[in-house]
């Protein structure tokens, strides 16, 4: 048995491992602008949210152009403050047509959740649907404004010093403790749009760990000699209480689609409108109208947490180094502004877990805008974590890695009258002070180039049942005779046909298969002939490589298919006398401007008999080790992932072996080896050679799963150790392990 293993080398980075982890995406480089930043009217000299963060990287995994922008990073971590957005260019034919529906499919990374400050994660990131007369020079605020909304500007002015150059902070007669209007942060937000948020903090006033009001902004201190005192200094804060609730706050009827969100029902403990929420600091995603005014509501810190004297003093507080300021004896302590959100659900943007144990750093999200039509308003849906960065489709195997669902009713009159209803989209993002992770995206689909989908489905044909991921009933015969039918379809809202697709099958395990076959498909429902796809186009019983001969798609000159069905044929095999569970199978689509992914359906096959033997060898598929630095001082490295390595055996002794030719990059060796360490005291070199790991020379009379790896530690099992008196040079190193397992006793 063969299987490959990697060991990563790299410099120190908090974003390298997730950006090269990314999945394959599109080239964006020429569809999104991440110019400058045009401020408006009303943002003064000393307005802090003035500088872009975003920027495009390169997923070094994607290996089909090293030098096409495919990861957009759209606030940097270890930038406290950093804000970023990037539009589409409508240049470039990348818009979205309001009048019609339209599709977005990207993956989203927020952060970890991992250690003790919840903070750590930033802010999140919205997606941004707008008609800002500065276009792709558009900006919100920063830290809870998410680069979409407006900012929240607590001003406070200083009235003195002394000679020991310690600050009094005192109420001053012109602005005192003040923040600005709804109407002011409306003006300082991207203009004329909606927004669906996705907020990995929970920004209150009113929440366990309360926030230092954050300096943003401060301007110039003019003094007449050392011991004047008529000198003024005004400073700038965010008092960071846009999620701040009010449970005796009514919304306003006023409020964009009011009427329409009122009577959908969302479910569950979901608002279909309220002020402020109460998310949780792992994910909420909501929708907003940023450039609107009744979007706000300024709430008098007066009143907010009066139940709790201690708690008012530590939010009216405000320390920055050796400069303090008191809002407790000030008469007048001003407002904070929170924020009205539409349909705001609690969810999980940080990272979780497969189906099998393995972190799970990306987030799928697929946007749909749908135009209003047959009296039902224009809304917007999406569909967030829908699936697995492999492909696999999200039926919930997870615990936080929940899907989330959601239709919610807009006001398209947010946008004004855009020119043939063509508006400006893309994403916006923002980190907070404490941020350890960059708020990235990888697009598989946008507007500009073509929107598809792709399934997959089971069909028993001996009885006559078809099975998908929604059924109840999806057991199988020992025997059957089954087909696996992947269909792709290009949607008539693609700007351009969808091109030079290359399909990466993961076939479903214990079938025998016979034959695959592709038939493509016009709008018409008119068939091409089934085409052959042969052994020598990558069939085995475990992949299926092939690159379609035909685009789908209308747009100019082509053959008029709009989809295709791949087809394999194969007889279900089971001869353990169990029910067994095959598991969801991934696949890819990848065309030069669309990528879709799907997975099979989980199904059963019931057992056929009781076998007089059983000897069967679990591995995992792939071995990835920590990534290191090349002047790393670790006698051993540990594994990345979970590693799996059973027997299951049945009147059967056994032994295993192990061997392998080392790994190497580009020709070049790995300066090391990969050792087996059954304990800390026995260390095995693997070499070209058989190495026996391990043996059971008893026959058991029931069935036995003997679980290897079970008992390994980041110390013992498979490691690396490499050679500290060498440098390799930096890059992804790849071997492979040829296990050679064997019954030890001949009958």
């Amino acid at each position: 048995m063969l299987m490959p293993f990697t060991a990563q080398v790299a410099l120190a980075d908090t974003d390298t491992g997730v950006i090269n982890d990314a999945p394959v995406g599109l080239d964006i480089s020429k569809y999104f602008d991440v110019g400058n930043f045009e401020k408006t009217s009303t943002e003064d000299g000393d307005y802090a949210y003035t500088d872009n963060s975003a920027t495009i990287y390169n997923n070094a995994n994607d290996t089909s152009d090293k030098h096409n922008g495919r990861v957009l990073d759209m606030a940097k971590s270890g930038a406290p403050g950093a804000v970023g957005a990037a539009w589409s260019k409508n240049s470039n034919n990348n818009y979205i047509d309001i009048n019609k529906k339209q599709t977005v499919s990207v993956w989203l990374y927020f952060g970890s959740g991992d250690g003790a400050d919840v903070f750590a994660n930033g802010e999140g990131m919205s997606l941004v649907l707008q008609n800002d007369p500065r276009k792709t020079s558009a900006m919100g605020a920063g830290y809870q404004a998410l680069g979409s909304m407006g900012a929240d500007t607590a001003k406070i002015t200083s009235n003195g010093t002394n000679v020991l150059g310690n600050w009094s902070w005192g109420e001053d007669s012109s602005s005192g403790a003040t923040t600005n209007t709804p109407e002011q942060a409306a003006q300082s937000a991207v203009g004329n749009s909606i927004a669906l948020n996705f907020k990995a903090q929970d920004n209150t006033l009113m929440g366990n760990k309360l926030q230092d009001p954050l300096k943003i902004a401060e301007s110039a201190v003019t003094y007449k000699d050392f011991l004047h005192t008529a000198g003024k200094k005004s400073i700038y804060y965010t008092l960071n209480g846009f999620d701040t609730t009010n449970g005796n706050d009514t919304p306003p009827k006023t409020y964009p689609g009011y009427l329409n969100l009122l009577n959908t029902d969302f479910g569950g403990s979901i608002h279909s409108l309220v002020l402020g929420n109460t998310g949780s600091p792992y994910g909420l995603i909501n929708l907003t109208y940023p450039g609107n005014p009744i979007s706000y509501k300024a709430l008098d810190l007066d009143s907010i947490r009066g139940d709790d004297t201690k708690l008012i003093a530590n939010m009216t507080t405000i320390a920055n180094g050796s400069e303090w300021a008191y809002l407790t004896g000030i008469s007048n302590k001003g407002k904070a502004l929170s924020t009205y959100q539409a349909a705001p659900t609690r969810t999980h943007l940080t990272d979780a877990n497969d189906p099998n144990g393995n972190p799970v750093y990306w987030h799928h999200l697929t946007f749909t805008w749908n135009p209003a039509e047959n009296g039902n308003p224009a809304t917007v849906s999406y569909d967030y974590n829908d699936k697995y960065p492999d492909g696999t489709t999200n039926t919930g195997q997870t615990q936080y890695y929940d899907e989330v669902k959601e239709t919610i009713p807009v006001d398209p009159s947010a946008f004004g009258n855009p020119t043939d209803g063509k508006v400006y989209w893309g994403l916006t993002g923002a980190n907070n002070t404490e941020a350890n992770y960059s708020k990235l995206a990888v697009f598989e689909s946008i507007p500009a180039l073509a929107t598809a989908t792709a399934t997959a489905s089971l069909t028993d044909n001996d009885l006559n049942k078809t099975i998908t991921d929604d059924s109840t009933d999806n057991t199988v015969k020992n025997g059957d005779n089954l087909s696996f039918d992947y269909n792709l379809k290009w949607d008539s809202t693609s700007r351009e046909n969808w091109q030079d697709i290359v399909s990466s099958l993961n076939l479903p395990t214990d079938v025998t298969y016979r034959t695959a076959t592709i038939t493509y498909k016009d709008a018409n429902g008119n068939s091409s002939s089934p085409i052959t796809i042969s052994d020598a186009k990558g069939m085995t019983n475990s992949t299926l490589n092939y690159t379609l001969t035909k685009d789908l798609g209308t747009i100019n000159a082509n053959s008029g298919y709009t989809s295709a069905d791949i087809v394999l044929n194969g007889t279900a095999t089971n001869s353990t006398g169990q029910e067994i569970t095959v598991s969801p199978a991934p696949s890819t689509f990848k065309g030069s401007n669309a990528i879709e992914t799907t997975s099979t359906p989980q199904f059963k096959i019931e057992g056929n008999k009781v076998p007089d033997k059983i000897l069967k060898l679990n591995v995992s598929k792939d071995l990835d080790f920590q990534d290191i630095n090349y002047q790393t001082m670790k006698k051993y490295i540990d594994r990345k992932s979970d590693f799996d390595l059973t027997v299951t055996s049945l009147r059967s002794p056994w032994k295993l072996d192990v061997a392998t030719n080392g790994f190497s990059l580009n020709g070049k060796s790995f300066h090391g080896n990969l050792v087996y360490k059954k304990s800390q005291a026995s260390t095995q070199p693997l070499t070209s050679s058989d190495e026996l790991i391990a043996q059971d020379l008893n026959s058991y009379q029931d069935k036995t799963v003997s679980d290897l790896s079970a008992t390994w530690t980041k110390d013992t099992g498979l490691l690396l150790e490499p050679d500290q008196n060498q440098i390799s040079p930096a890059g992804k190193y790849q071997g492979t392990l040829n296990w050679t397992f064997v019954n030890s006793i001949t009958n």
